[in-house]
């Protein structure tokens, strides 16, 4: 069999693209751009309430007024591949992305039986996280650091997914910061192989943030000629987008130390 042939083949692996009928606006531009860039062999599913939108390229799974963890747990109870790749609907893909490239990776992941794998691209990842044996690509993650395992672009085991949204109720922030404390989510996935790919298989374009249009994100819409306008939403401010770009850049530990020097002085987070 030919090299090409072998990259083509179907991947054990399925995209759950988890979103809401309150999020209906974004949904012509996610349609779009993975017809336009996933050339990859996985079927692509967005998750909708009770909406049923004509699509060129995605599937569509309704949950009805389940929410985020009951909708995914829905999900991965009747899908048959190994793997899902869970993302949102404003996660965007804003390159080509390649059936060879997502071959290799899964190829990887089943061989080593990973339980979860973020996609997500941060530059201090590096510093913190070692090398996972051999592979010059792949860090194993540190789970004592706040947000190691998160709900930014990650492949996730089914079975894995599935035992974490069992008898939940949970929203995408609840889900991510059920990972943060003492917790069963917290002490399965200190069970888990959880690894950081270094390679960026799915470049994407982050076009909405805390409910507003982020800057990136409206001069890729405008690029892809999809840009609806600010009727159902408004494009986040220079300082908003200012702020969270500084967190963003500042060190992990640094950010841990001074989460921790704040709640002292009373300051309270979402996550604790």
């Amino acid at each position: 069999m030919s090299e090409d042939k072998q990259t083509n083949l179907p991947l054990d692996m399925t995209v759950l693209i988890m979103s809401y009928d309150g999020f209906s606006d974004t949904w012509e531009a996610c349609d779009y751009c993975f017809n336009k860039y996933w050339k990859v062999d996985a079927p692509v599913y967005l998750v909708t309430n009770r909406l049923n939108p004509e699509t060129k390229f995605v599937k569509i799974f309704q949950i009805g007024d389940m929410c985020y963890s009951e909708g995914i747990n829905k999900f991965v109870s009747e899908c048959s591949s190994e793997y899902v790749l869970l993302l949102m609907a404003d996660f965007l893909p804003k390159k080509e992305i390649k059936n060879e490239d997502f071959s290799k990776l899964i190829e990887v992941l089943k061989n080593e039986s990973v339980d979860y794998c973020s996609l997500y691209k941060q530059p201090d990842k590096k510093r913190y996280y070692k090398r996972f044996k051999n592979y010059k690509n792949f860090l194993k993650i540190d789970n004592s650091l706040e947000y190691a395992i998160n709900v930014m672009p990650c492949i996730w085991k089914t079975s894995l997914l599935k035992k974490l949204t069992e008898n939940r109720k949970d929203n995408p922030w609840e889900f991510e910061v059920s990972f943060q404390h003492e917790s069963f989510s917290q002490s399965v996935m200190n069970e888990t192989l959880n690894l950081y790919y270094t390679v960026s298989v799915y470049p994407l374009c982050h076009t909405i943030v805390k409910g507003k249009y982020t800057g990136e994100g409206v001069k890729f819409l405008k690029k892809e000629k999809i840009f609806r306008g600010y009727a159902v939403r408004k494009k986040m401010g220079f300082s908003e987008a200012f702020k969270i770009r500084v967190v963003e850049m500042l060190p992990r530990k640094f950010k841990s130390s001074l989460k921790k020097s704040l709640i002292k002085h009373g300051f309270k987070f979402y996550s604790e």
